[in-house]
């Protein structure tokens, strides 16, 4: 097996926290990301270019200005698998008390719902910004200090027909590779398939390093319905009211 090298610069702690970062940044292809997401960072598997590139982007990538060491040091091996875990990601209103619209997304994760739950309010907390609603933050206490009613910004896709980020808020997700520039929609206007991704990202900011995810998408023929030729009846009509 090849070796592979990645570029990572390590930041004094207290340059870390005025900045806003990761004691460890790793360089992803675009500039450094601002947080400890190295599953992000672009491979190589030539020492010698790696150091190129390391030198290069130590001046000139995004991020660049944050002081550091950079080094080339080989991609760390992954750890022993974890059993994969089944769960959905609930868009929208789940609980019908609105508009009474949703979409789930499943997928499979290394790691189980709790420990995902547990990530996505770290991640709240340490960028100040929430995907859910408002009076879900202070149930939760996921933005202290801070007051929506000011900052309303910080809510993304919390309310009626707001698919769209503020730009405040982008240029925090930006930072921290949670959304990439490429991505963004030229009308501003996010589907709930890149929702679900982003928020996924978001969420990984606040897991372990060997984290994964994988979006399982079902595809099922009916037994009964869809005038499939063959058995084409209504069953449990009864049922519903």
């Amino acid at each position: 097996m090849k070796n592979e090298y990645i570029i990572v610069k390590h930041v004094d702690e207290q340059e870390a926290k005025e900045r806003g970062c990761a004691a460890t940044l790793y360089y992803c292809g675009a500039g450094w990301h601002f947080s400890a997401m190295r599953h992000n960072a672009e491979v190589f598997t030539n020492k010698r270019k790696a150091v190129e590139k390391m030198k290069w982007a130590d001046k000139y990538a995004g991020g660049s200005s944050i002081e550091g060491k950079t080094e080339v040091i080989k991609k760390p091996e992954k750890s022993k698998a974890r059993r994969q875990q089944f769960m959905k990601l609930t868009l929208g209103d789940w609980s019908g008390d609105g508009h009474a619209r949703d979409e789930d997304f499943f997928l499979l994760s290394n790691y189980d719902v709790h420990r995902i739950r547990s990530a996505y309010k770290e991640s709240c907390k340490r960028t100040g910004i929430i995907f859910h609603s408002a009076a879900g933050a202070r149930y939760y206490n996921l933005l202290p200090g801070i007051d929506l009613a000011e900052e309303p910004w910080r809510e993304v896709w919390g309310e009626y027909n707001e698919n769209w980020i503020c730009p405040e808020a982008e240029r925090i997700l930006l930072n921290d590779g949670i959304i990439r520039q490429e991505e963004i929609p030229e009308t501003g206007l996010y589907s709930t398939e890149q929702a679900f991704e982003i928020i996924m990202r978001f969420i990984a900011l606040s897991m372990p390093e060997d984290f994964t995810f994988e979006q399982i998408v079902f595809e099922a023929e009916s037994i009964n319905a869809e005038n499939n030729g063959e058995l084409n009846v209504t069953m449990g009509y009864g049922l519903f009211e």
